[in-house]
């Protein structure tokens, strides 16, 4: 690439990124189209009941610890009509339903072993330098979108290898989000309701976790007189976080008394996560977006 078309890629990157930037940076606004999402995050919003007619935004992020060949992967053409690689030919029936995007890379170097800024842009080391830590772009999405669906997001991966297992999605705290590791536990949790027993354990551990939180705040109230103000300051980040799980806690309490869907496909056997990953793992993720039960998910290829 010569000098002016690296000043010409790059000024196309900074404005495509700017542009979808201000859409990521601004509130989950009713004027943007947010009126389905705000609606229906909402605490008091009734679980399984479509808001609107129209069928919500899902967000699929997929990971590839092996890379891609750019050449197989990037068309050299733009603009309508262009002629599809060999490795996203499969997509030829939807081509006109989708966009590919090039020279995004966020730069952030290491190999196989960088999969862990692949939806941030920073390293693990650097999170806590940065405003937002490292939280990852699908766990930023299932923010905006929680409680729309039973599920806010859903990650899916190997635990196994020399990368110390799924290390793609991270939340606001800096915490790795585990994956789901096989078909078999996948369709479990999409599909299989709690029985009676099990529904009214979970019902008297969300009582109990509110329980704690409200001693929890208890006693960092009575501190607040106390601190100063870059401590009062971190105390308060740290209510919004109560306030964060207390509704996480509510809405799982009124998703749980709503019945899961008939898949009407048998369940997957257990079976090793890398050899079905792909076989079985997509289409019940697929599954999992036609019946609306997840808003986002993450999902890792070997």
């Amino acid at each position: 690439m010569n000098p002016d078309q690296h000043r010409a890629a790059n000024s196309n990157r900074r404005f495509f990124l700017r542009a979808t930037g201000v859409s990521l940076a601004l509130p989950l606004l009713e004027s943007l189209g947010g009126r389905v999402f705000a609606q229906s995050s909402a605490v008091g919003a009734l679980p399984g009941k479509p808001v609107t007619g129209k069928r919500p935004m899902r967000m699929v992020c997929i990971g590839n610890l092996l890379g891609f060949y750019p050449q197989a992967f990037f068309p050299t053409k733009t603009g309508a009509g262009y002629d599809l690689p060999v490795s996203v030919e499969a997509l030829k029936p939807h081509q006109k339903d989708l966009t590919l995007f090039s020279g995004l890379d966020h730069g952030v170097k290491g190999g196989h072993f960088a999969m862990s800024s692949f939806l941030s842009g920073v390293r693990t080391a650097d999170a806590k330098g940065m405003p937002e830590g490292n939280l990852t772009v699908d766990q930023r999405a299932a923010e905006a979108m929680g409680g729309a669906t039973r599920f806010a997001s859903l990650t899916l991966g190997s635990e196994s290898g020399i990368h110390g297992g799924c290390l793609m999605s991270w939340t606001r705290s800096g915490t790795r989000v585990p994956p789901i590791s096989t078909p078999r536990e996948l369709f479990r949790k999409l599909f299989i309701s709690d029985g009676a027993a099990d529904l009214a354990a979970s019902l008297d551990r969300f009582d109990l976790k509110g329980s704690i939180l409200d001693a929890v705040r208890g006693d960092a109230k009575s501190l607040e007189l106390h601190l100063g103000t870059r401590d009062q300051e971190k105390l308060d980040e740290f209510f919004t976080s109560v306030r964060d799980v207390e509704q996480q806690i509510e809405l799982r309490r009124k998703w749980a008394a709503v019945p899961k869907p008939d898949p009407r496909i048998p369940e997957p056997a257990s079976k090793p996560a890398y050899r079905v990953r792909r076989r079985e793992g997509y289409p019940l993720s697929n599954g999992r977006r036609r019946t609306e039960q997840c808003a986002e998910a993450s999902e890792l290829a070997p």
